[in-house]
């Protein structure tokens, strides 16, 4: 019995091996990006909103630029995306990070509304995110920071140290196939 035990155990630790996974294996079933629980019926309930915020490293440990998308649906059902960049802000990192306080205002805004094939490119990114979370090595202060909030359902959140993965080209690519960059 404890020979079994043990090799049942000495298989599963040394068969874990690192495994890459495609996008196209994992389907998102659930339409959780729709006009209602985007916020049709209360469109000025920030709660309902999706957002997404990154935090850049411009300034090492200090931090860096702040870019916020909000995904939001008007009363009309029509779903929107609007994108907020600050300026990078080495100063004064405490001013920075409670800039609504201080009426920092951004440097450049965008809003879309967003097509069926903007919303399969921001469903690919929430995947992506997801995916990239579950291999964050935490290794220091500094790094690239992405945030996904959906209502207060989930959050998920992940740092690129040093590029490692490589998720900011990710976080770009998103922009610019929703029509933001």
């Amino acid at each position: 019995m404890k020979i079994a035990l043990l090799s049942i155990f000495i298989l599963v630790f040394t068969s874990g091996k690192s495994q890459n996974l495609d996008n196209n294996d994992i389907v998102i079933t659930s339409d959780f990006i729709d006009p209602v629980s985007l916020g049709k019926l209360n469109p000025t309930n920030e709660e309902l909103y999706l957002t997404i915020e990154s935090r850049y490293d411009e300034c090492g440990e200090w931090g860096g630029h702040y870019e916020k998308t909000t995904v939001r649906s008007d009363s009309a059902g029509t779903i929107q995306a609007h994108y907020e960049k600050y300026s990078i802000s080495c100063d004064s990192t405490y001013i920075y990070n409670h800039r609504e306080e201080y009426n920092i205002k951004p440097i450049f805004t965008k809003t879309v509304n967003l097509s069926e094939q903007n919303i399969i490119a921001l469903k690919k990114f929430s995947l992506q995110l997801l995916q990239a979370s579950f291999s964050e090595r935490n290794s220091g202060h500094s790094g690239k920071k992405f945030h996904l909030k959906f209502r207060n359902k989930f959050d998920i959140n992940y740092t690129d140290y040093f590029s490692f993965q490589g998720f900011a080209e990710t976080y770009e690519k998103f922009l610019e196939n929703v029509g933001l960059k």
